[in-house]
């Protein structure tokens, strides 16, 4: 297997005049380099470019308003979702949007669970901590 510093850099390629050094993490603007380079390629004919750029392109979505009731419960997360579904019934939210707002409920149903489970778990806490002071004693006069 060959060295991946031994790859010969692509036709036409110039490296910016502010390369990071092998290993450096990348950020925004060398993304924004890659990103050129890749579309450059493609629009010489190398159709491998042309099916990263495809793959990696990504079309901007205007902001979208869905009414959503406050979730706070499992009962309010499933009317959130039933108002994403049918929003995107209706067509007023294209498949992506609907999946998009879909993975945000998620992310917030799973913190009202962790809420929820910490509740519990302090509230069984508690009831250990009064069945121990009143089995020493500690509780009664």
């Amino acid at each position: 297997m060959s060295d991946p510093d031994d790859t010969p850099a692509p036709q036409g390629y110039l490296p910016p005049a502010t390369a990071k050094p092998p290993g450096e993490p990348i950020d925004a603007a060398d993304m924004a380099d890659i990103g050129r380079v890749v579309v450059a390629q493609a629009k010489g004919g190398d159709m491998r470019a042309a099916e990263v750029a495809r793959k990696t392109w990504r079309w901007p979505q205007p902001a979208v308003h869905v009414d959503l009731p406050p979730v706070t419960d499992a009962a309010s997360l499933a009317a959130a979702h039933a108002a994403v579904i049918a929003a995107a019934a209706a067509s007023r939210l294209s498949t992506r949007q609907a999946l998009d707002l879909s993975t945000m409920l998620e992310y917030r149903r799973r913190a009202v669970e962790t809420f929820e489970i910490e509740r519990k778990v302090d509230e069984l806490y508690a009831e250990k901590r009064k069945a121990a002071a009143d089995k020493t004693g500690g509780g009664k006069r």
